[in-house]
């Protein structure tokens, strides 16, 4: 990975930690072995679906 793809890479990471608790609002559940979930990634996931089927 170029330094340049990781330093994208970073951003997008902080970007995502930054508004997790939004992302993950109303979306958190606790495991059977008491981790905690949620739905960041799923939200995530979504919106680039939504996004690709738009047309431009």
């Amino acid at each position: 990975m170029s330094e340049e793809e990781a330093a994208g890479r970073e951003l997008r990471s902080r970007r995502i930690a930054a508004c997790r608790d939004r992302l993950a609002e109303q979306s958190r559940w606790l495991s059977s072995t008491d981790t905690v979930f949620d739905g960041t990634y799923r939200r995530m996931f979504r919106a680039a679906k939504d996004r690709h089927r738009r047309p431009d």
